[in-house]
C-alpha cells in the first residue's frame, strides 16, 4: 500500500501536463467550447469523465480505509484529496467552464462537494469517537464548495462566502471536536487576506465597488473572523485562534481605512496621492500587515522565519510611507504645492489625524499584544508610536492657531504658549501614571518632559525679554530646576517598595 501514492500523483501529473501542454484532449476540449460549438448542441463528456475516474479513486480510497488498520487516516486522507485536486487541476489548466459553462462546471464540483459530505457522515456513523476520517472528508466537503463559490459569486460576495466557511469550519469544530478544522481556518485566512488586499483588494473595494458591497466585504469578513473565534473559545486551538484573533483586527484596520480612504478622495478635487494623509494611508496596510506577522511570532514552528521575513519586508514599505509623510509630505514643510499642503476635516478629527495619529496608535496598541517579541523592537515601536502622536499634537497646535496651511512662516507667541501648556499637560499626565503604576521609566519620561518645559518658557518663551525681566526670569529658571530636583526625588520616594509597572 505504500506505492499506491504513485499511480494517483502520476494521474494528476498527467492531467496537468495535458492541460498545460495543450495534449490531444485538451486541445478537442478548447475546440468545443460553446463560443465555437453550433447552437444546441451537447458539452462534450471529457471533463466529466476526467473527474469520474478521480472520484473512482476517492471511493476505492474511501473503501480500503475501512480495513486498513493503523494506515486508516492516510487512506481517508488519499480519499478527500483524490478527486478535489482532479477538479482543482482541470480549473486551473483545462478551463472547463468554456466548454460546459460556468454554472455546469460549478454544479459539477457540488455534486463531489456532496459525496464528500456523505461519507463524512458515513465515517462519523462508523468510527466512534475516532473522527479522523470524517474530519478528512468534512475539510474535503468545505474546500469543493469553496472552489464552487469561485466559480459562480462576484467579488464581494466570494469574499462573504469565504469569511462564512470559515466560520462554519469552527462551528464544526466545535461540535464533534475536530482540530483538522484549523487547517481550513488557517488556508481560510490566507485567502481572506489575498482577496482584501491584493485581487480583488483595496483598489477595488476604494475605487470599483459600490460603497454597500465595501463594507459588506470588509465588516463581514472582520465580523465573521471574530464569530469564529467565538466558536473555538475554551478550546485547545492556540494556532486557529491565533491566526483568527489577528486577522479579525487586521480585517478591522483595513475596513477603516477603506472607509477614510473613500470619504476623503470622495471629497476631494485635485490629484491627492502625495497628500499627506494618503501617503498613510496607503502604508497603513502594509503596517498592518508587520504587526499581525509579529503577533503570529508566539506560534513558533518552521513558519517562524517566513513571518520574520514578511514582517521584514511590510515594516520597510509601511515605514518607508511613514517616513515620506513625515518628510516630504508633511503640511509644515510646504514641499507639496497646491490644495495637497493643506489640511482637512474638522479640528482635532481632520487630516493630522488620519496621518500621523491613527498609524501612532496602532502601533502603541499592539504593543500590549507584543510581549513575545525581542525587547528592542518593542522599544523601537514605542519610540515610533510616541513620535507620531507627539508630532501630531504640535501640528495640530499650529493648525488651531495659523489654520489649515501650515507652511506660512513664523510663529505666533500664542503659538508657543500653547505648545508650552501641552508640554505641561503631557508632563503631569506622565508623573500621575508614573506614581500611580510606580515605574521608574515613567517617571523619568515625565521628568525629562517637565524639564524640557522649563527649559522652553525661559529659553525661547521669554527670548524676546530683556534687563531686569530676564535676570528674574533666569533666576525663577534655577528655582524651578531645585523644584524639579525635589519633585523627582518626592516621586521616587513614593515609589520605594514597589517594581516597575
Amino acid at each position: 500500500s505504500d506505492l499506491t501514492a504513485l499511480p494517483a500523483a502520476a494521474f494528476l501529473a498527467r492531467l496537468g501536463i495535458e492541460g498545460l501542454d495543450f495534449g490531444p484532449l485538451a486541445a478537442d476540449l478548447a475546440g468545443k467550447a460553446i463560443v465555437l460549438r453550433a447552437p444546441e448542441t451537447a458539452a462534450p463528456w471529457t471533463v466529466t469523465l476526467l473527474l469520474a475516474l478521480a472520484t473512482a479513486m476517492s471511493l476505492a480510497a474511501a473503501w480500503t480505509s475501512d480495513g486498513a488498520g493503523r494506515l486508516k487516516p492516510f487512506w481517508a486522507a488519499g480519499a478527500a484529496l483524490m478527486a478535489p485536486l482532479a477538479a482543482l487541476v482541470l480549473e486551473l489548466f483545462w478551463t472547463p467552464s468554456d466548454a460546459l459553462g460556468t454554472y455546469a462546471w460549478a454544479l459539477h464540483v457540488m455534486a463531489l462537494a456532496a459525496l464528500m459530505a456523505g461519507l463524512a457522515a458515513a465515517f462519523a456513523r462508523a468510527d466512534g469517537g475516532d473522527m479522523r476520517r470524517a474530519a478528512c472528508m468534512t475539510l474535503s466537503t468545505l474546500s469543493l464548495i469553496a472552489l464552487a463559490l469561485f466559480l459562480i459569486l462576484t467579488k464581494g460576495a466570494l469574499t462573504l462566502a469565504l469569511s462564512a466557511l470559515v466560520v462554519v469550519a469552527a462551528a464544526l469544530d466545535r461540535r464533534f471536536r475536530l482540530p483538522e478544522m484549523g487547517l481550513f481556518i488557517q488556508a481560510g485566512v490566507i485567502a481572506l487576506s489575498w482577496r482584501l488586499v491584493v485581487d480583488p483588494g483595496l483598489a477595488w473595494a476604494i475605487d470599483a465597488a459600490a460603497l454597500w458591497e465595501a463594507v459588506a466585504s470588509y465588516a463581514g469578513a472582520a465580523a465573521a473572523m471574530a464569530a469564529a473565534l467565538m466558536f473555538l473559545k475554551g478550546l485547545d486551538r492556540r494556532t486557529a485562534q491565533v491566526v483568527l484573533e489577528s486577522a479579525a483586527a487586521a480585517y478591522a484596520a483595513l475596513f477603516a481605512n477603506v472607509l477614510i480612504t473613500r470619504w476623503l478622495t470622495g471629497q476631494a478635487e485635485f490629484d491627492w496621492e502625495l497628500s499627506h494623509w494618503a501617503v498613510t494611508l496607503n502604508a497603513l496596510p502594509w503596517l498592518v500587515l508587520m504587526l499581525v506577522q509579529l503577533y503570529r511570532l508566539q506560534l513558533g514552528g518552521a513558519m517562524r522565519w517566513l513571518r520574520w521575513a514578511l514582517a521584514t519586508v511590510a515594516a520597510m514599505i509601511g515605514f518607508g510611507g511613514l517616513a515620506l509623510a513625515v518628510t516630504f509630505a508633511n503640511p509644515l514643510a510646504g514641499l507639496v504645492g497646491g490644495p495637497e499642503r493643506l489640511v482637512y476635516g474638522p479640528p482635532l478629527l481632520d487630516t493630522l489625524f488620519v496621518a500621523y495619529a491613527v498609524p501612532g496608535i496602532v502601533m502603541l496598541l499592539a504593543l500590549t499584544r507584543l510581549g513575545h517579541v525581542p525587547r528592542l523592537l518593542r522599544w523601537a515601536l514605542t519610540a515610533a508610536g510616541v513620535a507620531l502622536a507627539a508630532l501630531y499634537a504640535g501640528l495640530e497646535i499650529r493648525r488651531l492657531m495659523r489654520g489649515d496651511d501650515l507652511s506660512v512662516p513664523g510663529v505666533t507667541q500664542g503659538e508657543l504658549y500653547a505648545y508650552t501648556l501641552a508640554l505641561m499637560a503631557t508632563g503631569g499626565a506622565l508623573l500621575y501614571q508614573a506614581i500611580a503604576r510606580r515605574s521608574p521609566t515613567l517617571r523619568r519620561a515625565a521628568m525629562a518632559v517637565i524639564a524640557l518645559t522649563i527649559a522652553k518658557v525661559f529659553l525661547i518663551d521669554i527670548s524676546g525679554l530683556s534687563g531686569l525681566t530676564r535676570v528674574f526670569s533666569f533666576l525663577a529658571l534655577g528655582l524651578s530646576l531645585a523644584g524639579l530636583a525635589w519633585l523627582n526625588r518626592w516621586a521616587a520616594g513614593r515609589q520605594e517598595g514597589g517594581g516597575e509597572g
